[in-house]
Protein backbone atom coordinates (compact mmCIF):
# COMPACT_ATOMS: atom_id res chain seq x y z
CA UNK A 1 0.00 0.00 0.00
CA UNK A 2 1.03 3.64 -0.51
CA UNK A 3 0.18 6.84 0.94
CA UNK A 4 -2.88 8.56 -0.63
CA UNK A 5 -1.99 11.15 -3.25
CA UNK A 6 -3.97 13.85 -0.69
CA UNK A 7 -1.19 13.18 1.78
CA UNK A 8 1.51 13.35 -0.42
CA UNK A 9 4.48 15.84 -0.76
CA UNK A 10 5.95 17.00 -3.89
CA UNK A 11 8.79 15.50 -3.45
CA UNK A 12 7.32 12.17 -2.43
CA UNK A 13 4.62 12.43 -5.36
CA UNK A 14 7.32 12.77 -7.97
CA UNK A 15 9.77 9.57 -6.60
CA UNK A 16 6.26 8.02 -7.04
CA UNK A 17 5.59 9.00 -10.31
CA UNK A 18 8.39 8.59 -11.85
CA UNK A 19 8.64 4.64 -10.73
CA UNK A 20 5.22 4.11 -12.30
CA UNK A 21 6.43 5.93 -15.80
CA UNK A 22 9.83 5.60 -16.28
CA UNK A 23 9.57 6.64 -19.91
CA UNK A 24 7.62 9.84 -19.34
CA UNK A 25 9.93 13.41 -19.87
CA UNK A 26 9.91 15.72 -16.69
CA UNK A 27 7.46 17.78 -18.46
CA UNK A 28 4.73 15.13 -17.98
CA UNK A 29 5.97 14.23 -14.91
CA UNK A 30 5.70 17.62 -13.59
CA UNK A 31 2.54 18.08 -14.60
CA UNK A 32 1.09 14.97 -13.39
CA UNK A 33 2.39 16.12 -9.45
CA UNK A 34 1.19 19.77 -10.27
CA UNK A 35 -2.36 17.91 -10.82
CA UNK A 36 -1.94 15.74 -7.54
CA UNK A 37 -0.78 19.08 -5.50
CA UNK A 38 -3.92 20.46 -7.31
CA UNK A 39 -6.22 18.07 -5.56
CA UNK A 40 -4.27 18.82 -2.04
CA UNK A 41 -5.99 22.33 -1.83
CA UNK A 42 -9.35 21.41 -1.51
CA UNK A 43 -8.14 19.66 1.79
CA UNK A 44 -5.20 22.53 2.69
CA UNK A 45 -7.41 26.26 1.71
CA UNK A 46 -7.79 28.46 3.89
CA UNK A 47 -11.99 28.73 3.61
CA UNK A 48 -14.03 26.02 3.71
CA UNK A 49 -11.75 23.01 3.43
CA UNK A 50 -12.96 19.51 2.66
CA UNK A 51 -13.18 16.96 5.44
CA UNK A 52 -11.44 14.13 4.67
CA UNK A 53 -10.13 10.72 6.43
CA UNK A 54 -7.66 8.04 5.18
CA UNK A 55 -6.84 4.55 6.55
CA UNK A 56 -3.67 4.12 6.20
CA UNK A 57 -1.11 1.10 5.87
CA UNK A 58 1.47 0.83 8.89
CA UNK A 59 4.08 -0.25 5.99
CA UNK A 60 3.71 3.03 4.62
CA UNK A 61 6.07 4.06 7.22
CA UNK A 62 8.47 1.71 6.61
CA UNK A 63 8.61 1.72 2.50
CA UNK A 64 11.81 4.11 1.69
CA UNK A 65 10.58 5.94 -1.61
CA UNK A 66 13.00 8.16 -3.20
CA UNK A 67 15.56 8.82 -0.33
CA UNK A 68 15.52 8.48 3.04
CA UNK A 69 15.24 12.69 3.31
CA UNK A 70 11.82 12.57 1.02
CA UNK A 71 10.82 10.14 3.77
CA UNK A 72 11.74 12.41 6.46
CA UNK A 73 9.59 14.99 4.70
CA UNK A 74 6.71 12.75 4.28
CA UNK A 75 6.91 11.58 7.97
CA UNK A 76 6.27 15.33 8.53
CA UNK A 77 4.00 16.12 6.05
CA UNK A 78 1.84 13.50 7.68
CA UNK A 79 2.25 14.22 11.25
CA UNK A 80 1.36 18.02 10.36
CA UNK A 81 -1.87 17.39 7.96
CA UNK A 82 -2.97 14.71 11.11
CA UNK A 83 -3.36 18.08 13.50
CA UNK A 84 -6.24 19.68 10.90
CA UNK A 85 -9.57 20.08 12.19
CA UNK A 86 -10.97 18.71 8.91
CA UNK A 87 -8.73 15.24 8.12
CA UNK A 88 -9.32 12.20 9.92
CA UNK A 89 -6.60 9.93 9.53
CA UNK A 90 -6.56 6.49 11.18
CA UNK A 91 -3.55 3.65 11.43
CA UNK A 92 -4.25 -0.05 10.00
CA UNK A 93 -1.14 -1.91 11.77
CA UNK A 94 0.20 -4.64 9.93
CA UNK A 95 1.10 -8.18 10.40
CA UNK A 96 4.70 -7.72 9.54
CA UNK A 97 6.87 -4.99 10.93
CA UNK A 98 10.26 -3.48 9.77
CA UNK A 99 11.89 -0.64 12.22
CA UNK A 100 13.52 0.93 9.38
CA UNK A 101 11.85 4.02 10.17
CA UNK A 102 11.96 5.92 13.39
CA UNK A 103 9.96 8.96 14.10
CA UNK A 104 11.17 11.56 15.92
CA UNK A 105 9.02 13.38 18.46
CA UNK A 106 10.55 16.90 20.52
CA UNK A 107 8.88 18.67 22.90
CA UNK A 108 7.33 21.70 21.33
CA UNK A 109 9.05 24.73 22.04
CA UNK A 110 5.99 26.92 22.01
CA UNK A 111 2.45 25.84 23.76
CA UNK A 112 0.54 26.47 20.65
CA UNK A 113 -2.30 24.10 19.91
CA UNK A 114 -0.98 22.84 16.96
CA UNK A 115 2.26 22.25 17.76
CA UNK A 116 0.62 20.27 20.75
CA UNK A 117 -1.72 18.69 18.58
CA UNK A 118 1.00 17.47 16.33
CA UNK A 119 3.27 15.95 19.27
CA UNK A 120 0.38 13.73 19.86
CA UNK A 121 0.10 12.73 16.32
CA UNK A 122 3.80 11.77 16.49
CA UNK A 123 3.67 10.20 19.62
CA UNK A 124 0.51 7.85 19.00
CA UNK A 125 2.55 7.44 15.27
CA UNK A 126 5.13 6.01 17.54
CA UNK A 127 3.44 4.06 19.81
CA UNK A 128 1.51 2.46 16.99
CA UNK A 129 4.95 1.21 15.59
CA UNK A 130 6.08 -0.75 18.61
CA UNK A 131 3.20 -2.42 19.40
Amino acid sequence: MLNPGLLQTPSYAESLIRAAYPDNESSDIGRRVQMRLHRQKLATRERRPTRMAALLDEQILHRIVGSPAIMAQQLKHLADIGTRDNVESEWCPSLRVSRSVTLQARSPSSTSTRARKQARTIGRLRRQLHR
